[in-house]
């Protein structure tokens, strides 16, 4: 006989209430799509801390090398059509490959804009930890995914590649 009732549910591991650092305030340029922000998103993520957030304004941010996350970091914009993540002709794996959790991925856009060869990365590469700790360690939420390339070039390529995990919420 128990007195009381008993609850579970899942809980976010970590609450990201640090800093917020704006991507526009390392040198990224929300105005213009052939400006490569690739340096100033790695240099903002370099700059946080466990718990921070990095802002994507609304605009759009060129992303032409795949960026390590290896931080417990939340990436959030306005909206997902407001602030949005252009995959380009120079990536080559994932835009961001998750080696460290948890991680949240909140009101942003993610769109492939290759003008040649084949789309062959995906956004987010997460590779779990293997364990179930009854928490979610990855929320993805609010954003869109679009792979926008001619017939000639598409390829079957999903936009998230996930390996040994169990604690994803998408």
């Amino acid at each position: 006989k128990v007195d009381k009732k008993i609850t579970y549910s899942k809980t976010a591991a970590v609450t990201f209430d640090g800093d917020i650092l704006d991507v526009t305030d390392f040198g990224a340029d929300a105005r213009s799509i052939k400006n490569d922000d690739t340096k100033a998103v790695k240099a903002a993520i370099d700059a946080a801390q466990d718990g921070d957030t990095i802002y994507f304004p609304k605009g759009y941010y060129l992303i032409n090398e795949d960026i390590e996350l290896k931080k417990s970091i939340k990436l959030l914009g306005d909206a997902a059509d407001k602030s949005i993540l252009l995959g380009g002709n120079g990536l080559q794996k994932t835009a961001f490959n998750v080696t460290v959790t948890p991680i949240e991925v909140t009101k942003l856009g993610f769109e492939q804009k290759r003008t040649y060869g084949k789309v062959k990365n995906t956004f987010f590469t997460i590779k779990g930890d293997n364990y179930d700790s009854g928490t979610w360690n990855v929320y993805i939420h609010d954003c869109t995914f679009i792979q926008n390339s001619s017939k000639k070039y598409i390829s079957r390529v999903f936009p998230i590649s996930l390996t040994t995990c169990k604690g994803i919420r998408i």
